[in-house]
């Protein structure tokens, strides 16, 4: 008797930082029958008998649940991820401020001060880099034929997911119960 056990993700890390603007993607939610989470670049998915989260994007349309192709196991290596050279644990020093945190005045403003907190990185001095995701940049990868960011199959490598493409746009995944895509990516990107 072969026993299988059941696999169990922590979602919440596909889904998207504070800093993405859609807030609808910041926590998972439920549609189409399944709970997802995504960050706009990798989505992940579950069944699930609750109801729908009303305002959530429409995953369906997706369709990563049926790729159109067969579903295989393909031999892969993870390129190793490279420290980003511009920051520091994805901050860097605020380019309006200097890294100061602080503006100074020409002149004396009407409250009397010579100097006010910087408006963009909100007197921190230190704003997200932009080149990296958390002072790493994850080099690009092929499998199935598409070119993928290495730091989402990092994300689920340990589950041994199969893979499939889909309309030569997204890298389908499933494992255990869950299914899920990697949007393609055209070149070498630092962000990604």
């Amino acid at each position: 008797n072969e026993q299988v056990l059941a696999v169990v993700v922590d979602v919440r890390q596909f889904c998207a930082d504070p800093s993405e603007p859609r807030r609808v993607l910041h926590s998972p939610f439920v549609n189409g029958g399944y709970r997802w989470a995504t960050n706009g670049r990798v989505a992940i998915g579950h069944p699930s008998s609750s109801p729908p989260d009303g305002g959530t994007p429409d995953m369906r349309g997706l369709e990563i649940i049926r790729p159109g192709a067969e579903y295989q196991r393909v031999q892969y290596e993870i390129p190793t991820a490279r420290v980003c050279d511009l920051c520091v644990a994805g901050l860097k020093d605020c380019v309006m401020c200097n890294g100061r945190g602080r503006h100074s005045l020409a002149l004396k403003c009407v409250c009397g001060a010579t100097e006010h907190d910087c408006g963009k990185c909100k007197g921190t001095g230190r704003v997200k880099c932009d080149g990296c995701h958390g002072g790493f940049l994850y080099p690009t990868m092929e499998i199935c034929g598409l070119t993928v960011s290495s730091r989402y199959v990092r994300m689920i490598d340990e589950y041994a997911p199969e893979f499939a493409p889909h309309k030569k746009k997204l890298l389908c995944f499933r494992f255990g119960q869950y299914v899920g895509a990697i949007m393609r990516t055209f070149k070498e990107r630092k962000k990604d």
